[in-house]
């Protein structure tokens, strides 16, 4: 009887964020905050764009969005994009995720926002 064996995580996602109040709970974007070894920017928002949730625009659900909404966290497309800078920046601040030039504090208040909004709306 031969054994099943997962294949081994890397090293970058290998830890899970533990959350009070939410024990046994992991949201896989927190993995992204836990840097054991250090990535540029580029390499981190790379990570970011194949997580699960934001492999789909969040509101057309058109696949691999290269846009993101900052204030609200999620992955958009072109189109959605342009809807979201028509709105004006005091509702939604959009950033490409390919040409844009990104700062590690603004990747680490998209990557919060997200994990925020997941346990606001569980």
């Amino acid at each position: 009887m031969s054994s099943l064996r997962s294949p081994p995580l890397s090293p970058s996602y290998s830890k899970s964020v533990s959350i009070s109040g939410y024990s046994g709970r992991t949201r896989s974007v927190g993995r992204l905050l836990l840097k054991p070894e250090k990535k540029s920017i580029q390499e981190q928002l790379k990570d970011f764009i194949y997580l699960p949730d934001n492999r789909f625009c969040a509101d057309c659900f058109m696949p691999n969005p290269q846009w993101c909404a900052l204030t609200h966290g999620v992955c958009i497309c072109e189109n959605c994009a342009s809807v979201h800078r028509n709105l004006g920046t005091h509702i939604s601040v959009v950033k490409s995720l390919v040409y844009d030039n990104w700062t590690e504090d603004m990747f680490e208040k998209l990557v919060l926002k997200q994990i925020f909004c997941f346990f606001e709306n569980d």
